[in-house]
């Protein structure tokens, strides 16, 4: 069918060519047109191509209506926004943006259209307050222009619930995501795929709070509705067992939530084929139930599955390849493997390194796990080098909790200790009984512990002084 459209309208842009030269604005309307079917495709850089053409013809013809040439910055924008080129969409779109500013004024649908747009991508761009800002000029004009209850509002209240989520505003995410369901539920009753989104929507946000019996009651909404809509082989069915899965995980209920990832990961197979990132997705999930299990020969089987998916779909440099490498650490790491744990911790280390830099909370994690083995197996000189790293990196870093930075302190002091520093030893023991102290209490017993080595070497540190 798409060889067949495209055959068609590419014999009519070819006939107008022909008729009217390359520069008429009836050769610029053929050229949208065709670009198109190969935007539905996937085929974006030729449809990249066609819209240039007409975008070139009508900037050169001064009696083109602005509007048009709104509608062809617009459509590049979204083109290489599907392309997930952010920044060249984010000048196409503000091209647009300022035409129809012009033409239209600000309440119209097709400027509340862009700012809509705009959200997304800053969101996508994990610049959440950005997108959050967007979001609501969106929704104040469909509100003025629509009225209460209009699809575009819903969408507006669904766009604005997922950027305050991804903050971690969860309570203001679920004002909106109930907003959302409410108008589509008025507007299409229940056996509705965006219904079946927004409560799937909403279970994501209380499973976020950790509020997992809600959360469930959300997921099973959704679950029920997409059932009725798709039947079971179908990608959003898989979405919804996918995240039962993690939160039975969350509750410690393992064998349901492997029963349940089991149930994503067929579906997964049937739809998308094994060389697809949602499968590896599957793949990885297990490995982490099988992990908490501590049926790690099992988890290993999974992550390396999941990894050979990632890096055949993304290549090396994904943030999935590197938690695949950083998994696969962990298992051998509890297995006493710690060659292959050394190795594999290395690994999603130089893989985080390239797409984060330093700064970055993976990246800490992944220090600090290497740290960890490398005290197991007496390389203090390489403990220290990497908790040391991890310190600088959370200097930078607020969101890492305290209780963390304080066993950093005790390690550190631990390998300081073995390596016979007692001075520089007894500091970092100091650091972690001060801060789990103001953390957890004087009587805590991490606390007590390193409270007691401090004292301790304290006491060794004086008597050597006193001997000299």
């Amino acid at each position: 069918m798409f060889i067949k459209i495209k055959n068609n309208m590419t014999k009519q842009s070819n006939i107008m060519n022909k008729i009217f030269g390359t520069d008429h604005e009836y050769v610029a309307d053929s050229y949208s047109k065709l670009a198109f079917p190969y935007f539905s495709q996937g085929h974006y850089d030729t449809a990249i191509e066609l819209y240039e053409k007409a975008l070139k013809i009508r900037l050169e013809n001064s009696g083109v209506d602005k509007s048009d040439i709104a509608d062809l910055y617009f459509d590049l924008g979204y083109t290489y926004q599907t392309k997930k080129d952010n920044d060249k969409a984010i000048g196409y779109y503000e091209n647009a943006l300022k035409i129809r500013l012009d033409l239209f004024g600000i309440k119209h649908a097709d400027v509340a259209h862009v700012y809509n747009n705009l959200g997304n991508i800053y969101q996508s761009k994990k610049e959440c307050d950005k997108a959050i800002e967007y979001h609501k000029k969106a929704l104040q004009i469909r509100l003025d222009v629509f009225g209460e209850k209009h699809d575009d509002i819903a969408w507006s209240y669904h766009n604005l619930g997922f950027s305050y989520n991804s903050m971690g505003e969860h309570d203001k995410a679920i004002e909106c995501y109930e907003k959302g369901v409410k108008i589509r539920l008025e507007l299409s009753g229940a056996s509705n795929s965006d219904v079946a989104g927004s409560y799937f929507d909403l279970g994501y946000a209380y499973q976020s709070k950790k509020e997992y019996d809600k959360a469930i009651e959300y997921y099973e909404n959704a679950l029920k509705i997409r059932l009725e809509l798709f039947g079971v082989n179908h990608a959003e069915v898989s979405h919804v067992y996918n995240n039962l899965g993690n939160i039975y995980q969350s509750k410690g209920e393992y064998d349901r939530a492997i029963e349940y990832h089991e149930r994503a990961l067929k579906i997964r197979l049937d739809v998308f084929g094994i060389k697809h990132e949602e499968v590896g997705r599957s793949y990885g999930n297990l490995g982490k139930v099988y992990q908490n299990k501590d049926q790690h020969d099992k988890a290993i089987e999974y992550h390396e599955k999941a990894l050979k998916i990632r890096l055949e779909v993304f290549g090396n440099n994904h943030v999935d390849v590197a938690w695949s490498y950083h998994n696969l650490g962990t298992s051998y790491d509890k297995l006493n493997k710690y060659g292959e744990a050394i190795d594999f911790y290395d690994k999603a280390l130089q893989v985080r390194l390239a797409i984060f830099g330093t700064y970055y909370a993976d990246v800490f994690e992944s220090y600090t796990c290497l740290g960890l083995v490398y005290i197991y197996t007496g390389r203090y000189d390489k403990a220290i080098e990497c908790h040391e790293t991890a310190l600088k990196i959370k200097e930078k870093l607020p969101n890492i909790v305290d209780e963390v930075v304080a066993a950093l302190n005790e390690l550190l002091g631990l390998a300081y200790e073995a390596k016979g520093e007692i001075q520089t030893a007894c500091t970092y023991y100091e650091k972690s009984w001060k801060m789990n102290s103001k953390a957890e209490g004087e009587w805590n017993a991490t606390t007590s512990r390193s409270k007691k080595k401090t004292k301790k070497l304290t006491k060794k540190l004086m008597t050597e002084i006193s001997s000299i």
